[in-house]
């Protein structure tokens, strides 16, 4: 049997990936799972500390980390998981998202297939029928959701450090095509290294079918989230929070996008932590929330697990990170100027 290493990063989301673990403990007493944050990030599972399989790792010490994951979150991200590809020595990682609930035993579909052989295992994430209008990789294999998802290291060849972390941010792909999201350059290469490749079912996990629908016994549901019986995914509520909490972060994200985020971030805090947000408009999430809070919520015990922690006092000191470096800003800037010029090019 591979080894596995179930992992996820919760720096600056703890309030989030708190719900998370919630679900996770109530399925899982016995396989590990570690949490990549700092002691402020910890303080909001004082009270699973006696579960024996959270394992804390404090990321305090790592300054180029904290900088990335300051800078661009996607940006730290990359690199925690290139450390974590260099470093292991486990067979396979398998990520979770801070943004998931465990309705069911979500990993146990995914052990199986790596009994079985694969590689690469995860919900799909479409290329032949992707929704980004992207026509020049239509050509290209489907790939795997990186919410919950397996992989193996083995599979992918040797870089430089700094190379993996742009490869795993989706910003450098060594085989010379275009990419769609995180990730993908990693996992184009495993597939040239004769990775095995599954997909998830959609009716346990959401998401989108091959096919390029989104249609599973969660109708509606499955349109707004990732949704299954053995899965959710809120997506976008990191974020959300982010916008919510640091008005500067919004400056150089699509009007749409930050409003959309802020959204989910009000129906995460109302359905698990039952605190109604004061925000300007509430869109889709409201509509949402009045008609399936109940089924959003299966998977987390709200009652059970919560003794003992204050979290209304947590949440109120609770610090998001903000731009108090030139440094950081002007990085940020320089990247928002690169991108442009990116775009600009394709016309020119």
């Amino acid at each position: 049997m591979p080894t596995t290493f179930v992992y996820m990063d919760i720096y600056r989301c703890a309030k989030i990936a708190r719900i998370a673990v919630e679900s996770y403990l109530q399925h899982y007493k016995n396989q590990n799972i570690y949490l990549y944050g700092v002691p402020e990030d910890f303080k909001w599972f004082s009270d699973l500390m006696t579960f024996g399989n959270v394992v804390f790792v404090d990321i305090s010490d790592d300054d180029l980390l904290l900088k990335r994951w300051n800078i661009h979150g996607h940006w730290g991200t990359a690199h925690l998981w290139a450390k974590l590809i260099k470093e292991r020595e486990e067979d396979f990682l398998i990520h979770l998202d801070s943004d998931i609930v465990f309705r069911g035993p979500a990993l146990d579909p995914i052990f199986t297939q790596i009994e079985m052989g694969f590689d690469l295992i995860g919900s799909s994430r479409n290329y032949k029928n992707n929704f980004n209008n992207q026509d020049n990789v239509r050509h290209l294999p489907d790939l795997v959701q990186t919410a919950i998802f397996a992989f193996n290291r083995h599979k992918i060849s040797d870089h430089p450090f700094e190379e993996l972390v742009e490869m795993s941010r989706g910003n450098f792909n060594p085989l010379g095509h275009p990419v769609i999201d995180f990730f993908d350059p990693v996992m184009f290469e495993m597939i040239k290294n004769d990775a095995k490749v599954f997909h998830l079912e959609i009716e346990e996990y959401g998401g989108t079918h091959r096919d390029g629908h989104r249609n599973n016994k969660y109708g509606e549901l499955n349109k707004y989230f990732d949704i299954g019986d053995l899965f959710l995914h809120f997506a976008s509520v990191g974020s959300g929070m982010k916008y919510f909490y640091d008005p500067f972060t919004r400056f150089f994200t699509p009007k749409s996008y930050v409003q959309h985020g802020i959204e989910r971030y009000w129906l995460f805090c109302n359905v698990f932590y039952q605190q109604n947000l004061s925000i300007a408009e509430k869109g889709k999430a409201e509509k949402i929330y009045q008609q399936f809070k109940v089924e959003i919520a299966k998977g987390v015990s709200l009652e059970k697990m919560r003794k003992g922690i204050n979290f209304e006092i947590l949440d109120s000191n609770y610090i998001i990170p903000k731009f108090k470096y030139p440094e950081l800003a002007y990085t940020v800037f320089k990247e928002f100027v690169g991108k442009v010029i990116k775009r600009l090019k394709k016309y020119l």
